[in-house]
């Protein structure tokens, strides 16, 4: 497992339908996590390392140009060398594999950096397999790939929070919470996991039930939240914009 995992927030849970999910479609070469902001990429990709032995998890930062993201990704590998290109860096993960490289937030890459993304998938061997999450699917050659057939799509249906999923969290945070009011949350906030986790933790700091977590939740963050939809909207593609209004 990468030594780069991100730091999760505090209560976070682990939901392991969309780590099967991942599991099961492991024999093709490409898995990709493409979502707006607030759907659980990130948290799911260090679930899934976790979980992944030999994984190499690695998250790219705004603007990263070419040598710092093919130097970072050895880097999460545990590797010395410092590749500054794609053709470099397969060579330097020969010896890891068989490996799968999980690629967080690449829209924030350059246009070098996707166009690495891109070769990874078309020249690496069978043995390095890519889990590539980002916001937009033009970030990367995703359509390609799907219709070729050698990547498969997890987006926001798979990583909505389901009812089962809502309790588990509101236990988690010592929410009160019955079958009835968790379906009503995971309904009232479409399963958007900023949402249901933003609500329950409403309502674990006000002491409140499940029935007045939304509630409370919009009244006390809906100005905020507005001003982060718009601020996203602003930066989004038009595949993640459409997403944001759903």
């Amino acid at each position: 497992m990468a030594p780069t995992l991100p730091r999760l927030y505090p209560a976070t849970i682990e939901r392991m339908r969309p780590v099967r999910w991942l599991d099961e479609h492991r024999h093709l070469p490409v898995r990709l996590v493409i979502a707006p902001p607030g759907w659980g990429k990130t948290t799911l990709l260090a679930a899934y390392a976790r979980h992944q032995p030999g994984a190499i998890y690695f998250r790219l930062a705004a603007g990263q140009e070419l040598a710092d993201c093919c130097s970072g990704i050895a880097a999460a590998a545990g590797l010395e060398a410092a590749p500054q290109s794609a053709v470099a860096l397969i060579g330097a993960l020969g010896p890891l594999l068989p490996a799968t490289v999980l690629l967080d937030d690449v829209h924030l890459g350059s246009p070098q950096v996707r166009a690495v993304v891109n070769s990874l998938v078309s020249d690496a061997p069978s043995e390095l397999d890519l889990v590539i999450s980002s916001r937009s699917r033009a970030a990367v050659e995703a359509d390609r790939w799907l219709t070729e057939g050698i990547a498969a799509l997890l987006g926001p249906a798979e990583l909505a929070f389901d009812e089962r999923e809502t309790a588990q969290l509101a236990l988690r945070l010592g929410v009160q919470a019955n079958a009835a009011g968790a379906l009503r949350l995971a309904r009232s906030t479409e399963g958007w996991p900023i949402a249901v986790a933003g609500a329950l933790r409403t309502a674990s700091m006000l002491r409140l039930r499940i029935e007045g977590a939304y509630e409370a939740w919009h009244r006390d963050n809906g100005l905020a939240f507005h001003d982060f939809i718009v601020r996203e909207l602003a930066g989004a593609g038009e595949w993640a914009e459409l997403g944001l209004r759903r």
